[in-house]
């Protein structure tokens, strides 16, 4: 459901709107022909939204309509965060091939809106695991960057966001 509404709805049949929502029978077809393995009625869909406690909230519904809050590969223009400081350290998983990137540019969002920030190690590790084998995760010195200038976002209660992030705010060597 995550991936349909953040980064594959047309792949589904899916015509999101300009803020990001979806029929809630329309995402319920899609997940039937994009994921034929499970059937979900929309009972179950509406389950699964409701039940998501508000500090972790992935998805927001408005009437017959729902949308995910954040991680769109899209642009996705009407979703807007309040600034928030940061705990001094959050963490970013990601794969050794691209470390030499990370030191010369920062962290980007590589094709997202926000670069995703876990507030703890495990979290990026289990992030980063649906990409890699063997996740390399980074410290990231959020409070310093944060009283620097960077603005963080907390969308849910796991992660924090930012539009990017300097290479002077990672901690190098990575923490494996």
């Amino acid at each position: 459901m995550s991936y349909l509404l953040r980064h594959a709805g047309a792949e589904a049949g899916l015509s999101l709107d300009t803020q990001g929502f979806v029929r809630l029978d329309a995402l319920c077809h899609a997940l039937a022909t994009y994921a034929p393995t499970k059937q979900y009625t929309r009972h179950e869909v509406e389950q699964l939204i409701e039940s998501e406690p508000p500090e972790h909230r992935r998805f927001e519904r408005l009437g017959a309509f729902v949308r995910a809050r954040y991680g769109h590969s899209r642009d996705v223009r009407a979703i807007h965060y309040t600034p928030k400081i940061p705990p001094e350290t959050l963490f970013h998983g990601t794969v050794e091939d691209i470390l030499p990137a990370i030191r010369r540019d920062g962290l980007l969002p590589m094709g997202r809106q926000f670069v995703h920030l876990s507030v703890s190690e495990e979290r990026a590790r289990i992030v980063a695991l649906r990409r890699t084998s063997s996740p390399c995760i980074l410290a990231i010195r959020a409070l310093d960057a944060h009283n620097a200038g960077v603005v963080f976002f907390h969308p849910e209660a796991e992660h924090f966001l930012v539009k990017e992030l300097p290479p002077e705010w990672v901690e190098f060597p990575v923490v494996v």
